[in-house]
């Protein structure tokens, strides 16, 4: 995976200043299923971002989109 490391939230994340994203994402990643209309916008980028990774969904250029 390519990423910045400059990137401010990756770096609040790798901090533990947002435990909250970190459980979402250990929830993805272990199958459980999320509700993506009961979460934020920003929360839903995260959990589709993870199934990319996974390989559970295609990736397409507009994914974080649909």
């Amino acid at each position: 995976m390519i990423l910045d490391a400059f990137d401010v939230e990756l770096l609040d994340i790798a901090r533990g200043k947002k435990p909250e994203l970190v459980q979402l994402v250990q929830k993805t990643m272990f199958g459980e299923n999320i509700d993506l209309h009961s979460i934020s916008d920003e929360e839903a980028k995260y959990v589709k971002t993870v199934k990319v990774l996974l390989g559970k969904v295609l990736y397409t250029h507009s994914w974080l989109e649909t």
